[in-house]
């Protein structure tokens, strides 16, 4: 690993701080002490910068070795990956545990803030015949998970949105209810709205810092998910969604190392 100089800076903060981001990208991620042992700073020093890198997004502590890596705001070649991206790696392992436990389709969809895009699907022989990867959608009104991207919104970009909707009308008069559901539940529900016989649940994922990244988007009939199963089924959906927020962010770890 490199061993870091003190040598003159017009930034010494900024310098520290990408000391420790290019250690982390150059060698796949260090732990605590080793990136104590490799910078011209005291163990304090690399705890607070560590914490704000996390905070930020640029720095992630992985739940399973315990190791700094770039986080899902960096694009290093050293590890580092954007959201979707991460995504694209982290969305087939949840599907498939969400699939076993309940036979259902299921899709990852990642949300740009303009559009969602089908980036990972699990599907059993015989399961609900769902989009398929790489299907980019603008209209939010023709899914749960797009009732959940468009709440998202602020007032000017719901405005642009209807403007990609085939019934506006119907998508405002219906809302209200639609969001009442998500607030109360954590779920976007069409019971048969759009689609006879057919039921789609979305649960949305998000990022360290709260925003909304995706969703996770399922189909299933009565006879698939009865009544008395019903809420099973949607406890697994929620917990496979927040599962994908925690892969989505790396396993991020806000916390201050101690100072030993």
């Amino acid at each position: 690993m490199r061993q870091f100089e003190k040598e003159k800076s017009f930034a010494p903060a900024l310098d520290a701080g990408l000391d420790v981001l290019e250690i982390l990208a150059l060698n796949r991620g260090a732990g605590f002490n080793e990136l104590c042992a490799n910078l011209p700073m005291s163990k304090a020093s690399v705890a607070r910068i560590l914490k704000t890198l996390s905070l930020r997004g640029y720095a992630v502590k992985s739940e399973g070795d315990g190791k700094w890596r770039p986080g899902p705001r960096m694009s290093f070649p050293g590890g580092g990956l954007p959201a979707v991206e991460r995504l694209r790696a982290e969305a087939p392992d949840v599907l498939k545990s969400f699939v076993d436990a309940t036979g259902c389709t299921a899709l990852c969809l990642y949300w740009s803030g303009k559009e969602y895009q089908s980036i990972a699907k699990e599907q059993r022989e015989g399961g609900i015949v769902m989009m398929d990867v790489g299907v980019i959608v603008r209209d939010l009104s023709t899914s749960p998970w797009g009732w959940l991207f468009y709440l998202s919104l602020n007032a000017r970009e719901k405005k642009e949105a209807l403007r990609q909707v085939a019934d506006p009308v119907r998508l405002k008069k219906r809302l209200p209810e639609w969001s009442a559901h998500i607030r109360k539940n954590g779920f976007a529900f069409d019971d048969r709205e759009i689609f006879p016989e057919r039921m789609r649940l979305g649960a949305p994922f998000y990022d360290h810092r709260g925003h909304l990244v995706g969703a996770i988007g399922t189909a299933c009939t009565q006879l698939s998910v009865t009544t008395e199963r019903f809420a099973e089924f949607t406890d697994e959906l929620i917990r496979h969604a927040e599962l994908l927020s925690r892969k989505v962010s790396g396993g991020c770890v806000t916390e201050e190392e101690p100072a030993k």
